[in-house]
């Protein structure tokens, strides 16, 4: 299932960030080697995107992200 959202903050430092879903879900983790698959190395707060959820541990992590 494809949803959409916005980038609530990212640091490249850190290597990852938090997705704001557009229907007020629970943020989404997002990692760098996410944005590095799509040719992005940071990407900027308040950027929407598209995303799929995939869930490892009870943990949700943004993948096959695609910015609109």
């Amino acid at each position: 299932m494809v949803h959409t959202g916005v980038i609530s903050w990212f640091r490249a430092t850190r290597g990852y960030g938090f997705i704001k879903p557009d229907n007020n879900s629970k943020d989404v983790f997002l990692h760098l080697k996410e944005l590095q698959k799509i040719g992005l190395d940071d990407i900027d707060q308040g950027q929407k995107l598209s995303f799929e959820i995939r869930k490892k541990k009870n943990k949700l992590s943004a993948v096959n992200i695609k910015l609109i």
